[in-house]
């Protein structure tokens, strides 16, 4: 059987595609396959995946475009790893990756592993790093006790034993396009016996491709929201020391949620003038209102600078203050492309 089977979902990302290809082919795993899903790129995409359209290593399918989710399901499909590993199109991994990661899942009985990871150009204040010491998770409440370790709100950076994923017939929410890697996790980690971390090697979130399928404006974000939030309800269930440990560094997770719609409103093609985010927002807050003038527990108040900033400025329910931040955000996103 094949180790690793690497997906990749790819929508015009012809800046990026062919530096997370070869990352992947640098790999000194001797057993892997990687699984190109292009989701209908309209630049020159196309055109650099034909440079591997001979490599015994590298399968490459076309589809028209339906979003990450349905990529992803697409290369789930295709895939015959005894372990899958999730790479955004403008990601890339070490060299010693993929062989570090399988060797220990193996030695360990690993059903999920993550790696380090980091993200040298992201926006949230103090960066995005996890640089957590190694572990293997075997009861409800060590599992519970490592959950912020694991990055669990991203499917990347991780290997998932695809016999699970079979099993139990999980796939990514093609009804979302928000939340869907941390809904595909939560579901994965509600039927697992062994989680872990392996350090010493990174996935590396280059965050320099603002129209990667992750990046996009979806429709419907409410209904995803509400998915997120009923999972997230069932997870700290089955997991209770999950909740301790969540809101050791987070907010309200029901914040974290609206600060995802508010996020949205913002993106790179989401289809709206100014009037119409401010009209959107007003209307949220109005809907909204009494849950965003409740009262927070201490200890799920916001835990860093950006959190802060965001819970503040939904607390006001001001549409003109989250316009100029988020606005900004977005700027900053963008600068280097």
């Amino acid at each position: 059987m094949t180790k690793v089977s690497v997906i990749v979902p790819v929508y015009n990302a012809e800046k990026t595609i062919q530096v997370s290809i070869e990352s992947i082919l640098k790999q000194n795993i001797d057993d892997m396959e990687v699984i190109v899903i292009n989701d209908g790129s309209t630049d020159a995409t196309s055109e650099i995946l034909k440079n591997y359209a001979h490599n015994p290593l590298v399968r490459i399918y076309a589809q028209v475009n339906q979003g990450v989710s349905a990529a992803r399901n697409t290369g789930l499909s295709y895939a015959n790893g005894e372990y899958v590993f999730f790479l955004d199109s403008d990601d890339t991994l070490d060299e010693t990756t993929l062989r570090t990661m399988y060797q220990y899942a193996v030695q360990n009985d690993v059903d999920l592993l993550s790696c380090w990871h980091r993200e040298p150009e992201t926006t949230q204040f103090g960066g995005n790093k996890n640089e957590a010491a190694t572990f293997v998770a075997k009861t409800p409440e060590e599992i519970g006790e490592h959950f912020s370790d694991i990055f669990p709100r991203s499917a990347c950076a991780k290997l998932f034993r695809r016999e699970i994923i079979n099993l139990n017939q999980l796939s990514f929410s093609t009804d979302m396009s928000i939340g869907e890697d941390m809904t595909f996790v939560y579901e994965f980690l509600m039927r697992v016996k062994t989680v872990g971390l392996v350090s010493g090697c990174y996935y590396n979130i280059q965050n320099v491709n603002p129209k990667s399928l992750s990046k996009r404006y979806v429709k419907n974000i409410e209904n995803a929201l509400h998915i997120q939030n009923n999972i997230w309800s069932q997870l700290i269930e089955q997991y209770p020391r999950i909740e301790d440990v969540y809101y050791n560094t987070n907010m309200d997770f029901r914040f974290y949620l609206a600060s995802l719609y508010v996020n949205n409103l913002f993106k790179f093609d989401a289809p709206y003038t100014a009037k119409e985010r401010l009209s959107l927002l007003a209307q949220q807050f109005r809907k909204y209102s009494s849950f965003l003038e409740q009262k927070i527990e201490k200890h799920k108040l916001p835990k860093n600078t950006n959190e802060k900033i965001v819970f503040c400025l939904l607390k006001l329910k001001s549409p003109l203050l989250i316009y100029s931040f988020y606005t900004l955000k977005e700027w900053w996103k963008r600068r280097k492309v």
